[in-house]
């Protein structure tokens, strides 16, 4: 009797075709990926471009304006009108005598930030709310974090930091807050800077090893620095 079974040839064809549809799968992969690193670097963009369009038409960044209610059209009410820090508003900075790494709150100008940018039509993607939530009072990413303003006062520095930690200190090495993979910021800092994971206006911290590079098998917390 005939035995019946593949030739070489057919199980060739077959495993090629697992090879396609294998690499079909991880090409779409990658082009999603690359969508979302896209989509965060002009949300970044905008947000850069926002705070100095407002400081140069009133004087100093979101979040730190002396009298909101009176310079600013739609910010009668919090948190857009909130000046928890009275003695430091108009000063130029977000909360510049705290740490960058410092919790916050609804009423703080590092929060206010996003507020008052958008009372001026500067600002998408947050709602009119006291709550802290990325997605609600803070901006969420495309990849998957959120967004929160930062004033480094060693270097005179402000600049926004992706985590997932919307209201406690951030900075720390808990899993929420070394949340953007390694291929993604290893993208996004070769768009936006050098590429280089220590120096730059786009650098990772507490990353494990002491000098990070974009591993992409390691999950890294990153800082976008930028002046105004």
């Amino acid at each position: 009797m005939k035995q019946m079974g593949f030739t070489l040839v057919e199980i060739s064809l077959v495993m090629i075709i697992i090879g396609l549809l294998i690499g079909g799968a991880f090409g779409g992969m990658a082009l999603i990926e690359n969508m979302k690193v896209t989509s965060t670097i002009q949300q970044i963009k905008n947000i850069e471009s926002g705070a100095i369009k407002f400081k140069d038409t009133y004087g100093t960044i979101p979040g730190d304006l002396k009298d909101p209610t009176v310079t600013l059209p739609n910010c009668n009410s919090a948190p857009c009108s909130s000046t928890l820090f009275p003695f430091h508003a108009g000063d130029g900075a977000l909360m510049s005598a705290s740490l960058w790494t410092v919790a916050i709150g609804a009423t703080n100008e590092r929060f206010v930030f996003w507020h008052q940018l958008k009372a001026v039509g500067l600002m998408e993607g947050v709602q009119n709310t006291t709550s802290l939530l990325f997605g609600e009072g803070q901006p969420n990413t495309a990849i998957d974090t959120g967004i929160r303003m930062f004033y480094d006062y060693t270097i005179f520095r402000h600049g926004i930091c992706l985590t997932n930690i919307d209201t406690a200190a951030i900075g720390g090495t808990s899993a929420n807050d070394l949340v953007v993979k390694g291929t993604i910021a290893r993208k996004l800092d070769e768009k936006l800077d050098d590429g280089d994971a220590t120096i730059g206006r786009l650098t990772s911290w507490n990353a494990s090893p002491a000098n990070p590079v974009y591993d992409i098998t390691t999950n890294y917390g990153v800082r976008y620095l930028y002046n105004f």
